[in-house]
């Protein structure tokens, strides 16, 4: 991994606490200059419907890069080795009126490895997006924060509070870390 980091996958950064962890995944063609990212239409449970990256909860006893290293096998059926991961951002996500949907997210990037085909599943329907018009009119509000900026490279922490319809970012709070290495 690229040091120094976002902050570790279990401190806070934001005015919460006792967040539930996630990882997330950034699938890009090329780590050192990517043009494209892989991510999916969310088939079921939370953000059904919506274009995500893969990822999802951190199992008891297991670290961030098992996770999403389990997560993307689950989820598109690529396996990746743990070196492979890059971590960019630490996010906080606070929904004060679905206070079950309340997390934390460590995001990594990592190059699909060659010859590797993500296939769909129950879960995700992976598709390839262009950076320069990632479909972010189809994603989750904080996207627009801070998905560009750790795809441009930049290293980042940030909390987000959405408001009533739970859609709607209404507060959020963005540290840049600097260029990843």
């Amino acid at each position: 991994m690229d040091a120094p980091n976002p902050a570790s996958a279990s401190a806070s950064i934001g005015p919460f606490a006792g967040l539930p962890e996630t990882s997330l995944c950034l699938l890009v063609d090329d780590l050192a200059s990517p043009r494209r990212v892989l991510l999916g239409l969310k088939k079921r449970g939370l953000g059904e419907g919506k274009i995500v990256g893969v990822g999802g909860h951190v199992e008891p006893g297991e670290s961030h890069v098992e996770a999403v290293a389990r997560e993307v096998g689950e989820e598109i059926c690529v396996d990746l080795p743990h070196d492979a991961l890059h971590q960019r951002a630490r996010l906080e996500f606070e929904f004060p009126h679905r206070p079950e949907w309340r997390m934390a997210s460590t995001v990594f990037m990592a190059a699909l490895p060659a010859g590797a085909q993500p296939r769909e599943t129950a879960e995700i329907a992976p598709r390839w997006f262009d950076l320069r018009c990632l479909p972010l009119d189809r994603m989750w509000d904080d996207n627009r924060v801070w998905l560009g900026r750790v795809l441009g490279g930049e290293r980042l922490n940030a909390w987000f509070i959405f408001g009533a319809d739970n859609q709607t970012v209404q507060q959020r709070h963005v540290q840049s870390l600097g260029a990843a290495h």
